[in-house]
C-alpha cells in the first residue's frame, strides 16, 4: 500500500503550475470552494467539504476525473456552486464506480492502486442490504420471502426454485460497484441483539437508513467469507478485491468519515451521539453474486437514528476511543482490536509564534515516551523517490509552514470545528497563522 503525506489529496489539487488551462484554474477554485464550504453552518454540507479535504486515499489523478467533471458543468470557472459539485459527484458514481457488470470500477484499477489492500486469512464479513428492489422485481413483500425461505430450507422444492430465481434476478439487476462491508467479530454484539437492524444501521454509521418521515425498509444481513470475495476476484480478473474506502467511491455524505492515512482500515461514524468516539472497522470489496446461504437475517428498518445535525459535529471531530487494527504478517488485519486508544493531555508545547516559558521538562519527556502512541517514530516506509518531483513538492511545502501552522492544522483535521487545544499568543494576526477570523 502506498503512504503518502496527509495533505496529499490538498496538495495534489493545489501544487500542479496554475497556467491559462482551465483544469489548473479549476483545481485552485474547488479548493476555495472546499475551504467556503466547510464554514458552512449546515453540518452535512460542512461535513461533505472535511470529506473531501481530508480524504488522504483518493488518488491525484481520481480527482483529476472527478474535476474534468466538474469543468464540463460550470459556465464560470471561477466560480462553483454547491448544486454543481454534487452533480458532479452524481456524474463521478455513474461513470467510474456503479458501474455495469462488464465494467471495473476505478476502485480496482491501476489508478485507484494506493489505496488497494493485500488480504489473507477467511474471516467472515457482513453487508446490510435493502430489499425494497429486489422485492418489487420478484413481486414478494418481506413477510413473504421469510416464509419462501423457511420452505425453501425445509427442502420444498417449488420454495427452493422460487428462491433460486429470486436471487438470479437479483444478482442480474445488481452493477458492478464496490461493495462496503465491516468484520463479524467486531459487530457480534449488534448481530445478536433482538433489535438487531437498527443496532447495526447506527454501528455501522447507515444514515440515510431510516429518515424521519421515511417509510419502513426491509432490509436483509449478508454474511460470507474473505474467501468467497477472493473467488469472485479471480473470477473476474481483477488486480485486487480488497480497498480502502474513499470519498470518491461513495462517501459525499455527511456520514462518511475520512480515516487518517496511517491507519489500514477505513472506519464507520456511529450514529449514536452517545457512542460517537466508536468507530468500526470498514473495507470495500469487489461483489460477489448472493446465494441462499449468504442470506442470514431479514428485518426492517421502522425508526430514524438519533443522530441530527446539531449533533452531526461531535463523533466527526471525536478522535478519542479509535479502535486500531492488527495487522497480519502477510499485510491485511486480522480483527480490530477491543482495545480503544486512550489520549494524554500534553505538556505546554512552545513554538516561534508562541510565548516561550521554558523547554519540556525531562520529567515530562519520559513520561510521554511512555505512551502507547508517544508520537516520536519514524516510519521509514514513507520515502520520496528521488526522481519524484510532485512528491519533492508534496514534501518542501510542508517542511516551508512553520510549526505552529502545521500544528493548528493537524489539530483542526482532529477537531474540526471545536476550540483548539492550544493558545497561540503571537504578534502577527492570527490569519497568518492558519486560523480563521475569531477562531474555532
Amino acid at each position: 500500500m502506498e503512504l503518502v503525506h496527509p495533505d496529499a489529496v490538498c496538495f495534489a489539487l493545489t501544487s500542479r503550475v496554475v497556467t491559462a488551462d482551465t483544469r489548473s484554474v479549476m483545481n485552485v477554485t474547488s479548493q476555495a470552494f472546499l475551504a467556503q464550504l466547510c464554514r458552512s453552518p449546515a453540518a452535512n454540507e460542512a461535513a461533505v467539504a472535511d470529506n473531501c479535504r481530508f480524504d488522504e486515499r483518493a488518488s491525484a489523478d481520481r480527482w483529476q476525473r472527478f474535476e474534468d467533471l466538474l469543468c464540463g458543468l460550470i459556465a464560470d470557472p471561477s466560480v462553483i456552486a454547491l448544486p454543481d459539485w454534487a452533480e458532479a459527484n452524481r456524474l463521478n458514481l455513474e461513470r467510474y464506480c456503479e458501474v455495469p457488470t462488464s465494467t471495473v470500477p476505478n476502485a480496482w484499477l491501476d489508478i485507484n492502486r494506493g489505496a488497494w489492500l493485500t488480504p489473507s486469512g477467511n474471516q467472515d464479513l457482513i453487508r446490510f442490504e435493502v430489499l425494497t428492489r429486489p422485492l418489487a422485481a420478484s413481486r414478494l413483500t418481506a413477510d413473504g420471502l421469510e416464509q419462501l425461505l423457511a420452505r425453501a430450507d425445509q427442502g420444498d422444492s417449488d420454495a427452493l426454485q422460487a428462491a433460486a430465481q429470486f436471487f438470479e434476478a437479483w444478482n442480474l439487476r445488481r452493477d458492478a460497484r464496490p461493495t462496503f462491508a465491516a468484520f463479524l467479530d467486531e459487530v457480534k454484539a449488534e448481530v445478536e441483539a433482538d433489535d438487531w437492524p437498527h443496532a447495526l444501521r447506527d454501528r455501522l454509521g447507515l444514515g440515510f437508513y431510516g429518515r424521519p418521515g421515511g417509510n419502513p425498509l426491509p432490509v436483509a444481513l449478508m454474511r460470507y467469507s474473505l474467501g468467497e470475495v477472493l473467488a469472485a476476484k479471480a473470477g473476474r480478473f481483477l488486480h485486487t478485491a480488497c480497498a480502502l474506502p474513499t470519498v470518491l467511491d461513495g462517501g459525499m455524505h455527511e456520514f462518511f468519515f475520512p480515516v487518517p492515512q496511517e491507519h489500514t482500515f477505513g472506519a464507520t461514524l456511529h450514529l449514536d451521539p452517545e457512542q460517537a468516539d466508536t468507530l468500526t472497522a470498514e473495507i470495500l470489496h469487489c461483489r460477489i453474486d448472493y446465494q441462499r446461504e449468504h442470506l442470514w437475517k431479514l428485518g426492517v428498518i421502522d425508526r430514524p437514528h438519533g443522530l441530527r445535525d446539531a449533533h452531526l459535529r461531535q463523533p466527526r471531530g471525536s478522535g478519542a476511543g479509535r479502535r486500531t487494527a492488527s495487522i497480519s504478517p502477510a499485510g491485511w488485519m486480522v480483527r480490530p482490536s477491543q482495545a480503544p486508544r486512550t489520549r494524554q493531555r500534553a505538556p505546554p508545547v512552545q513554538g516561534p509564534g508562541a510565548r516561550a516559558s521554558g523547554p519540556i521538562e525531562p520529567g515530562d519527556t519520559r513520561e510521554m515516551l511512555a505512551w502507547e502512541n508517544s508520537g516520536f517514530s519514524l516510519d521509514a516506509a514513507v520515502r520520496v523517490n528521488a526522481h519524484d518531483r510532485a512528491g519533492l513538492k508534496r514534501l518542501l511545502r510542508y517542511c516551508a509552514q512553520p510549526l505552529y501552522v502545521r500544528f493548528v492544522e493537524h489539530c483542526r483535521r482532529l477537531l474540526p470545528r471545536t476550540p483548539c487545544p492550544l493558545l497561540f499568543r503571537a504578534h502577527s494576526p492570527s490569519r497568518r497563522l492558519g486560523c480563521p477570523k475569531g477562531g474555532w
